[in-house]
């Protein structure tokens, strides 16, 4: 239809004088053809599948892994571990998100992308670590309703998915104010009981 609609215009009669190809209407419907194949996904296929592996096959892997097994079997057992109202605080970096995904249990940060964040939750990932100094700390950790904190010591060298936000939700003292609840390889499940 483009082919034939060209030619009845005129134009690339009058355009292409020099390339005969041009002026069969098979060669340019072909040569259209090629232009769509060339910018079309099927022809990115392949290294569309090589870029899904880097994400999310194991053997693949480049940018480094969120879960360990026994993390996710964590996840798994969450609702009986903490209950239906418990609310997780941790980075999502580390593998928090998935309490919700895999554990249908509430967490404070779902998703890996944490812009646009409410100020509650934003105080909360910059400053998290001074839970026990800092009172507006206690006060976003009550307004959003956060009863257990998760933490994954494991780092990016050993394979952890390597972390964009600072220390605030990865280098916490959990000496005081945190009741272990649940561990499992480098990742540890707290009840946060600083804030009362």
């Amino acid at each position: 239809a483009v082919v034939d609609r060209a030619r009845a215009s005129g134009r690339v009669r009058d355009k292409a004088p020099g390339a005969p190809w041009l002026r069969s209407p098979v060669a340019l419907t072909g040569a259209l053809l090629l232009v769509a194949f060339v910018t079309s996904a099927a022809f990115q296929a392949p290294q569309r599948a090589v870029r899904f592996a880097q994400a999310y096959d194991p053997a693949s892997i480049q940018w480094g892994t969120m879960l360990s097994v026994d993390e996710l079997e964590l996840m798994r057992d969450l609702p009986e571990i903490v209950g239906g109202d418990a609310v997780v605080l941790g980075d999502p970096f580390s593998g928090a998100p998935y309490a919700w995904s895999v554990g249908r249990t509430h967490v404070v940060l779902p998703q890996l992308n944490i812009s646009g964040l409410d100020p509650d939750r934003q105080y909360l990932v910059d400053h998290f670590d001074d839970v026990t100094t800092d009172p507006r700390v206690c006060e976003a950790v009550r307004e959003l309703g956060v009863t257990h904190f998760y933490v994954d010591r494991t780092k990016p060298r050993d394979g952890a998915k390597r972390s964009p936000l600072g220390p605030a939700l990865s280098e916490v003292d959990v000496s005081t104010g945190f009741v272990p609840v649940a561990t499992a390889g480098d990742a540890a499940l707290y009840e946060l009981t600083a804030c009362g």
